[in-house]
């Protein structure tokens, strides 16, 4: 059990930097076109959604380290 949630951990960090070089990647690409900032901004919204949509977690799980209340 131990080793599962280590490797849901690893798989978890590695989707998290990906998301972020796919927000950097967007937000440099939408300031080089000169959208502005609504444009930078909305583009950060909508992969910010993107990313906790895929790694939403479930509220109920009791093996979440980090649910409210817990020390992280």
């Amino acid at each position: 059990m131990l080793a599962r949630e280590r490797v849901q951990h690893r798989l978890m960090d590695g989707c998290l930097y990906r998301d972020m070089d796919e927000l950097r990647a967007r937000v440099t690409a939408a300031v080089a076109r000169e959208e502005g900032v609504r444009a930078v901004l909305g583009e950060a919204d909508l992969v910010l959604n993107e990313a906790l949509a895929l790694h939403r977690i479930d509220p109920n799980d009791p093996y979440d380290p980090y649910q409210e209340g817990e020390a992280a």
